[in-house]
C-alpha cells in the first residue's frame, strides 16, 4: 500500500511540474481549452527583483491570455521580489500569491481584477495597495486574515471610495484615498503650468536635471539608461527597469541616479 501512495505522489508531482510551461523568465499553466494562461513558480528557480507580467504569452504557435496569479506564485519564498507589475488581463489571484513577499511594499490590481484568494499578502512588506477596479474584488474571510490592513493605504479609483467602503474588511485599512479623475489631473497640470491653455503635456523634464523620457500609452521608458524608478505622488515606487508600465493616467517622478524629472502621462 504505501509503495503505491509513494507511486502515486510521484506521479501527481510529474504532472504538476510537466504542466509548466517555461516562457522567457515566468512560468505558467497554460488551459487548452480557453487559451489562458497562470502565473506559477517552480522551486528551483524562484523569482528576485523586478517582475513584469505580459498580457499574452506565446507557445508552440499558440497565444494565450494570462488571467490570473497562481497559488504561491509568489509565495513562501520570494523575499527579493522588490516589484510586480499585473497586466489588465489578470481577474484573479489565488491563495497565498504573495505570501513572505518582504521586499513588496506596493503593488496595483488591475481594472479587470474580480476575486482574491486567502492570505494574499501575509507576511509581505504592503504599505500600499492601489485597485484599479470601480467594483470592490470579491474577497473571503481569510484574505487578510493575519494581516495588519491598518498599516496599509488602499488607493482606488475616483468616486469610489463608497463602493469599498460598504465592506468591513475594506474599511479597515488606514485609510482609503481616490486617484484623481482625468479633469482634476488635466486641471493640476494646468495650474503647475500657470493655468494656460497649452495642450497637456507628456512628460515635464527637469525637476533637478533633463532626462531624455518617452512615453507610449502609459509605458515609459529613458534613452540611454539601462535602469530607472518610477514613483508616485506620494514617493511610492511603482516599477523599476529599462521600461515601466504605469497604471493609469496621472503625475510621475522619473529617478535615474541623480537624474530626477517629473512625468504627465495622459
Amino acid at each position: 500500500m504505501k509503495k503505491i501512495i509513494t507511486l502515486a505522489l510521484a506521479t501527481l508531482v510529474s504532472i504538476v511540474l510537466a504542466a509548466q510551461t517555461q516562457i522567457d523568465n515566468l512560468y505558467f499553466n497554460l488551459n487548452d481549452d480557453d487559451n489562458t494562461a497562470t502565473l506559477t513558480y517552480k522551486a528551483s528557480n524562484m523569482y528576485k527583483g523586478i517582475v513584469e507580467i505580459p498580457e499574452t504569452v506565446e507557445f508552440n504557435n499558440k497565444t494565450y491570455t494570462v488571467t490570473s496569479i497562481g497559488e504561491n506564485a509568489f509565495g513562501y519564498y520570494c523575499k527579493e521580489v522588490t516589484s510586480v507589475t499585473l497586466p489588465a488581463t489578470i481577474t484573479t489571484i489565488e491563495s497565498n500569491a504573495f505570501y513572505d513577499c518582504k521586499a513588496l511594499t506596493t503593488i496595483t490590481l488591475p481594472e479587470n481584477i474580480k476575486t482574491l484568494g486567502n492570505f494574499i499578502f501575509n507576511g509581505s512588506g504592503i504599505t500600499s495597495l492601489t485597485i484599479m477596479s470601480k467594483t470592490a474584488p470579491q474577497i473571503g474571510e481569510k484574505t487578510f486574515k493575519n494581516f495588519t490592513t491598518s498599516n496599509v493605504t488602499l488607493t482606488v479609483p475616483a468616486g469610489c471610495k463608497s463602493e469599498y467602503e460598504k465592506n468591513e474588511t475594506w474599511k479597515s485599512f488606514k485609510e482609503i484615498v481616490e486617484l484623481k479623475n482625468e479633469n482634476e489631473e488635466e486641471k493640476e497640470n494646468d495650474d503647475d503650468n500657470g493655468g494656460g491653455n497649452e495642450p497637456t503635456p507628456t512628460a515635464i523634464n527637469s525637476v533637478t536635471n533633463a532626462l531624455n523620457i518617452a512615453i507610449a500609452g502609459k509605458t515609459v521608458s529613458v534613452a540611454n539608461v539601462d535602469e530607472f524608478a518610477v514613483l508616485d505622488v506620494t514617493g511610492n515606487i511603482i516599477g523599476k527597469g529599462s521600461k515601466v508600465t504605469v497604471p493609469h493616467s496621472g503625475i510621475y517622478f522619473i529617478v535615474a541616479g541623480k537624474k530626477t524629472a517629473k512625468i504627465y502621462v495622459k
